[in-house]
């Protein structure tokens, strides 16, 4: 359909809007998660608190942001992940409407860390109201395939400073284990030396209270799989028959 120039011009302003108001999403409950759980851990001890921050400026030593996360391993099955769950331990009205990222990696190990370029980085800004002790949710702005048998890791980072100076107060605490409980994952620590401008990923035995969520993959049915099959096989007869005429 040809639409007056104006008009195609109007679409394409509304278009480029409605993109750049995507981001992810972030909503708190007093309850943990239940719906789509693909991937969680629950603490049964006591809890400890990993927290996440971006200072101001560096920090004597260097220092100048920490991102926290998880890594885990998929055992039930291929699923999109749609969003990631965390408990509170502590936070600092700082990191109110503060920019964030969530980045997920595919490793070797849950142990071992990414090697390259996250698979999936998406963005959004921190709400203007936490409660400690709740459940924050981060829903993606777009799904992640998560292949059976693969591990991944997801790492919370603020995007920008939560204090102005070099204080680290300005942060995000999550509720962990106080200890190795033998679970198969690892809850990692990115800090960034910006004296050296370099960053060190630290694997922890430690776990973070968390849950990721999703929807199943639908497996192809036989049926399905019985007409691809049978349309390849035609395809090929196609193109036989074709060569056979141009001989």
């Amino acid at each position: 359909m040809n639409y007056p120039k104006k008009l195609q011009i109007a679409i394409l302003a509304g278009l480029a809007c409605a993109s750049s108001l995507s981001a992810v999403v972030v909503s708190t409950d007093s309850a943990e998660p239940t719906d789509g759980v693909f991937v969680s851990y629950v603490p049964s001890t006591a809890v400890g608190n990993s927290t996440a921050y971006y200072r101001g400026e560096p920090a004597p030593n260097g220092n100048l942001y920490r991102n926290i996360g998880q890594s885990f391993r998929v055992d039930s099955s291929d699923f999109s992940m749609t969003s990631v769950t965390w408990k509170i331990n502590m936070f600092s009205e700082d990191i109110y409407d503060v920019g964030f990222s969530i980045d997920i990696y595919q490793l070797d190990a849950v142990n071992v860390a990414p090697a390259g370029a996250p698979i999936s980085s998406q963005t959004g800004v921190m709400p203007n109201s936490l409660t400690s002790g709740e459940y924050i949710t981060f829903v993606l702005d777009s799904s992640v395939e998560m292949d059976l048998g693969e591990t991944y890791l997801v790492m919370f980072a603020f995007t920008e400073p939560t204090t102005t100076t070099a204080s680290a107060s300005g942060a995000l605490g999550l509720d962990r284990t106080e200890g190795n409980v033998g679970y198969h994952g690892r809850l990692w620590n990115y800090l960034y030396d910006a004296d050296t401008d370099t960053g060190n990923y630290v694997a922890d035995s430690k776990t973070l209270n968390f849950y990721v969520q999703g929807t199943s993959i639908p497996e192809a049915s036989g049926s399905s799989m019985f007409a691809f099959i049978a349309l390849a096989a035609a395809g090929v007869a196609y193109f036989k028959r074709r060569g056979h005429r141009a001989a």
